[in-house]
């Protein structure tokens, strides 16, 4: 599996930079997980779009949706010229009035509703996924892919709760929000971790790797790792745009 980071950053991306996207390959399999501002156009870096197979919107926050509607006209263009013909599986929560935006291109993207998915295994070629419900101020849900005794997850948008650990237990990569130090901790009340939460969060669930994305451009990176390392001994980076990260 490669997960590929094609924006990391909230609530806004600086300058070469943008905010929340990634691409998750499998073999032949193209998975994009969230669309922010600026991912769209970094994710054609990496793959012609026309040849992706999913879409993940994990919630409908702008620096997680916000390219949708690019993507979307881009679809249409393929579409219209033949070059694409089937539509693209997009899972979203159905919670949140944005699905409906997506509901009505039914001749471009097949829809199916996280909260409908929760207790299933989606099965792409040989590799498993999974959605996590997450605790943020709009429906928001976390992703684990597995395949063999390989295992990514991702948190997107989440304050902390010891639950998450169950979800992403013996993880080989964690990708896990960080989006506040600790001077800032009154602000997880929105839904987000601190770097040292983030840290503890993987140290319950015996991660191998730890990956703080979700940055805000406004902190400094080394006090985010130096904050996570408290609180967990394993290997910490922060999340580096355009870095391919094989498990």
């Amino acid at each position: 599996m490669r997960f590929s980071v094609l924006g990391c950053y909230s609530p806004f991306a600086p300058y070469k930079g943008a905010c929340n996207g990634y691409l998750l390959e499998n073999n032949n399999i193209k998975i994009m997980i969230d669309c922010g501002n600026g991912s769209f156009s970094n994710l054609q870096r990496f793959i012609d779009y026309k040849d992706l197979d999913c879409l993940i919107i994990t919630h409908f926050h702008g620096d997680h949706f916000n390219d949708f509607e690019m993507l979307r006209k881009a679809f249409f263009l393929a579409n219209e010229s033949g070059e694409r013909r089937n539509p693209l599986i997009v899972f979203a929560p159905k919670e949140d009035p944005a699905f409906e935006k997506i509901a009505a291109y039914t001749e471009l993207f097949a829809l199916i509703p996280i909260e409908e998915s929760l207790e299933r295994d989606h099965r792409f070629g040989d590799m498993v996924l999974r959605f996590f419900k997450t605790k943020h101020t709009t429906p928001c849900y976390g992703i684990k892919a597995k395949k063999g005794n390989k295992k990514i997850s991702y948190t997107s948008d989440t304050g902390f709760t010891r639950l998450l650990a169950e979800e992403i237990i013996d993880s080989d990569y964690l990708f896990a929000e960080a989006s506040l130090l600790e001077k800032d901790k009154n602000k997880t009340i929105h839904g987000h971790m601190t770097a040292k939460q983030a840290g503890v969060l993987a140290e319950t669930a015996k991660v191998k790797k730890l990956v703080l994305t979700h940055i805000n451009p406004t902190y400094n990176v080394n006090l985010l790792k130096r904050e996570a390392e408290l609180s967990f001994e394993g290997e910490i980076e922060i999340a580096k745009m355009f870095k391919t990260y094989i498990i």
